[in-house]
């Protein structure tokens, strides 16, 4: 993600989220790399899981508010 390659980093993640399960940080980034990358919809399913694991918390928030910003 850092470099910028979205592509790169939304295959890195979904390995890492095959792998585990209940890591916030995850379906974090992995839903801003699918916002970066033009994938809206995908974005907010992966927004949706981190609400289920994270509740409201404000990083959920934040990121909601960005991909949606008309929806505030």
């Amino acid at each position: 993600m850092q470099e910028g390659d979205w592509r790169a980093a939304i295959a890195a993640l979904e390995r890492a989220q095959g792998m585990v399960s209940g890591f916030p940080e995850v379906h974090r980034y992995l839903a801003l790399a699918y916002w970066r990358a033009g994938e809206p919809a995908r974005a907010n399913e992966q927004l949706a899981r981190l609400a289920s694991l994270a509740g409201t918390d404000a990083a959920v928030s934040s990121l909601s508010r960005k991909f949606n910003p008309d929806r505030r």
